[in-house]
């Protein structure tokens, strides 16, 4: 089975507090797997107001899962987690206008967690299948391959 680590120079996933470089997307076969991305922006401070911090963490993502051949559109699971659930309405707002509207409606769980203990309110993580393409191809070679077909 074909499998690759990325690390897409991107926002948030670009690097965590300086110190270390972040796994931004692991793909296995057909599968892109994100880290969670947290609303920062290139310098990783916090980027300020909800919906700003809700964009910007879709943004990453969808960035990530390009960088893997796929998009949001391709979503098997998002999981979203808030730092509070007081924003739980808020969050569904925006997400059923720009997650829904942009990419369909998707399997999703939204929980409550504490984030760092930061002014961050959202962070967020997402399965996805990888679209058919130059990647694609080559895990279905490699998987016929590992098969022995």
């Amino acid at each position: 089975m074909s499998e690759t680590i990325l690390y897409p120079e991107i926002s948030t996933l670009r690097k965590h507090a300086g110190w270390i470089k972040y796994v931004a997307v692991h793909t296995l076969s057909f599968q892109a797997w994100t880290a969670g991305a947290v609303p920062r922006d290139p310098d990783y401070n916090i980027i300020d107001g909800n919906e700003n911090q809700f964009k910007a963490v879709f943004d990453d993502l969808e960035s990530c899962l390009n960088a893997a051949g796929t998009s949001i559109s391709n979503a098997i699971k998002i999981q979203i987690f808030l730092q509070d659930m007081a924003v739980y309405n808020e969050f569904n707002v925006w997400y059923r206008s720009y997650v829904v509207g942009k990419y369909g409606d998707k399997v999703r769980r939204c929980v409550a967690v504490g984030i760092n203990g930061q002014e961050t309110v959202v962070e967020a993580e997402i399965t996805a299948a990888i679209e058919e393409g130059e990647y694609y191809d080559k895990c279905v070679a490699a998987t016929k391959k590992a098969l022995g077909l």
